[in-house]
């Protein structure tokens, strides 16, 4: 009977950590995130006006790549459809809120391990830091919507699940698979803590001489997989979209991200990933809260005189997945907000309380208010000027719905797309690039698909930063000779095609 009460207490404690995580994470949404369930704000990354148009483009019945291309993964399309047409209860902010949610609660589970229930909340703590340092370049724009965010709680419950234990339950082992099509889905390349611990796990049953259940685990990664793999497969195939699919998220993708001369030798290839990776984590190493979790690390290193090689591993192969190409941006490390905690457990670990770790736990106390501070000024700046997308934005919608009443119009937008510019004039876009136009390597089948079917209608923002001068002129010299200004303002210029 008492050992009845005992269990029963501890679903109790666990179930008041869980209330306290999620108290935790809903505090940090309201400073957080730009979009709560009481604020809306227009000051957001590109990535979620895209992702919004998108969603229009569907609603209205296109197929993403086959009908407008665009180069994320078919799963942000599918989950952003989701929010869109729940987007009257402010879904997205549920959906990141739930995400951020679950994240947390694995970041805190892997604290856990070694820690007693109150230094694995100051993990947490300091592991969501890391999270606020890394919005340096999207400070008060965190809407959730990017790709890293949805993994962010997969790379957790996966990175938990392989500190947790070494045997797994053929459901895990199919769980393991499906999370690894589904980062596949969302970023190819978000896929690399899920081959990195699948391989760890292997090669632990090989050294083991457990071959059964290399054999076990192979086969069940591999139907989660399947599982997840089918029903897009499917889907495409049955719109007659798989090459475009393929075409747009991985060939496309490969040359939006090109980081050397296809012509080189691989071994030159490869040279240039390690190089520009590692230069990549020397910048970000530059940020204060970075460079503290190095010093933590050091300085356990110099106590203990362990390595934490897996952590070295997963680390190392997550800033070459990520890092290899000429794009990438501060959020992009996002990911790792659960591999941040392993540095910061240590820290607690064993009650270590010597003249070096009080010096770390400074360090890391007044980094971690410097961010939080910074942040919030941001944040509370960018919500006090958030005045939504200007009246030359709002006066340019009008001049186009009074242009034509067609809904079915094809519509060309050469404007910056940090609005929901499609959505809010209600008509078609016009042809496959209306989001990715003004990419090099796509400027010769860009403008001979535009000249080969004109849109009825083009708005130009003529002096949108970005635009290539051969891709000006081209525009230019179209709208001079197809096409009659209807409208403008200090911003926007509106065509309508010469009949």
């Amino acid at each position: 009977m008492k050992k009845k009460n005992k269990k029963i207490n501890i679903k109790n404690d666990e179930r008041r950590e869980y209330i306290i995580v999620f108290l935790f994470t809903f505090v940090f949404s309201l400073f957080f995130y730009h979009n709560t369930f009481f604020y809306r704000s227009s000051i957001q990354n590109i990535d979620n006006f895209i992702f919004y148009n998108c969603s229009y483009f569907i609603d209205r019945g296109l197929i993403v790549y086959k009908d407008f291309i665009d180069n994320k993964g078919p799963l942000l399309y599918l989950i952003n459809f989701f929010e869109y047409k729940f987007d009257n209860i402010h879904m997205v902010y549920f959906m990141t809120l739930f995400l951020h949610y679950i994240t947390n609660i694995y970041v805190y589970k892997i604290a856990r391990i070694k820690l007693n229930i109150k230094y694995s909340f100051v993990v947490m703590f300091f592991a969501n830091t890391f999270f606020i340092s890394m919005l340096e370049e999207h400070l008060g724009s965190l809407t959730g919507t990017m790709s890293e965010f949805y993994a962010m709680p997969i790379f957790s419950y996966i990175y938990y699940k392989y500190l947790k234990s070494n045997n797994y339950t053929n459901v895990e082992c199919m769980f393991f698979g499906a999370l690894c099509a589904v980062l596949f889905f969302l970023r190819v390349n978000l896929i690399s803590i899920s081959i990195v611990t699948s391989i760890l796990i292997l090669y632990n049953y090989k050294k083991h001489k457990k071959y059964d259940l290399i054999k076990k685990y192979i086969i069940y990664f591999l139907m989660g997989i399947i599982l997840v793999t089918t029903p897009i497969i499917i889907y495409f195939i049955c719109n007659g979209a798989i090459k475009d699919m393929f075409d747009s998220y991985i060939l496309f993708n490969i040359k939006y991200s090109s980081v050397s001369d296809q012509n080189s030798p691989l071994i030159i290839v490869l040279f240039n990933y390690f190089t520009k990776s590692f230069k990549t984590f020397v910048d970000f190493s530059k940020n204060i809260f970075i460079l503290s979790i190095f010093c933590i690390y050091i300085t356990d290193f110099i106590n203990t005189k362990k390595i934490n090689l897996n952590f070295i591993i997963f680390v190392f192969c997550y800033f070459v997945a990520i890092f290899v190409s000429n794009r990438y941006y501060m959020h992009y490390i996002w990911v790792l907000m659960p591999l941040a905690s392993v540095p910061f457990t240590n820290l607690f670990e064993n009650n270590k309380i010597s003249k070096y770790y009080l010096s770390i736990n400074i360090l890391i106390v007044i980094s971690s208010l410097f961010f939080i501070l910074y942040a919030l000024k941001h944040d509370f700046v960018d919500k006090i000027n958030d005045k939504g997308f200007g009246k030359e934005y709002y006066d340019m919608i009008n001049s186009v719905n009074s242009i034509t009443t067609d809904n079915n119009a094809k519509v060309f937008g050469a404007i910056a797309l940090n609005n929901h510019f499609y959505k809010d004039i209600y008509k078609m876009p016009s042809g496959d690039y209306v989001l990715q136009y003004d990419q090099k390597f796509m400027y010769d089948e860009f403008t001979n698909k535009f000249k080969d079917n004109l849109p009825e209608i083009v708005v130009y923002e003529k002096y949108k930063r970005g635009f290539s001068e051969e891709w000006k002129i081209f525009l230019e010299k179209e709208l001079k000779q197809n096409y009659i200004l209807r409208y403008k303002n200090d911003k926007y210029e509106v065509y309508k095609i010469n009949k």
